[in-house]
């Protein structure tokens, strides 16, 4: 990637793409009922991921790492969050709260993100901690939407599972941020 010259901003805004197009398969497996569309949200998904990684490793390898690049590498993760999360409401509208659960979801993994972005703002490292940070999520919705191929209802449970685990990484987190800052007085 380097060598080709792509930037690692244009590769954090092609997360977002994929996102936008994981956004699109949702839609054609809730709405039209394609069950081939599955896979397509598979590949979006792990393609939002490998940008995701790509983006710092041609920062460094490039030498191009900059407080930018800490804007595009942040601002396309959470809006890919929210896409990827409230496109789940396609699939859910038919459940009770499906649709308020996804937009729960999205607003939780906003605010995962901004809890780890606070606490490094007060020098407090290592809040990556989950269980349902980025890459937790992501993973588990991939192995969700492969369970999907034989059970087509387990996304309502998956919705349920990632909200309770993201107040449980939001009070981690907060948790970690309250005794460092504590601890330094």
């Amino acid at each position: 990637m380097v060598k080709m010259g792509l930037s690692p901003d244009a590769i954090s805004v092609a997360s977002s793409f994929f996102a936008l197009l994981t956004l699109v398969f949702q839609y054609l497996y809730g709405h039209e009922n394609i069950k081939s569309a599955i896979w397509g949200i598979i590949a979006t998904i792990q393609l939002r991921l490998l940008a995701n990684m790509m983006d710092g490793m041609v920062a460094l390898e490039a030498n191009k790492k900059s407080k930018l690049g800490e804007v595009y590498n942040d601002l396309p993760d959470r809006i890919s969050d929210v896409l990827v999360l409230i496109g789940f409401s396609f699939l859910l509208q038919k459940f009770a709260w499906g649709t308020e659960l996804c937009f729960g979801a999205a607003i939780l993994a906003v605010m995962t993100a901004y809890i780890r972005v606070l606490g490094n703002t007060l020098a407090v490292k290592d809040l990556f901690l989950g269980p349902m940070a980025k890459q937790h999520r992501m993973a588990f919705i991939t192995g969700c939407c492969l369970v999907s191929l034989f059970w087509s209802d387990i996304f309502y449970p998956m919705i349920i599972v990632l909200n309770v685990g993201m107040v449980v990484t939001c009070y981690r987190r907060t948790r970690k941020i309250a005794q460092v800052v504590g601890a330094k007085g």
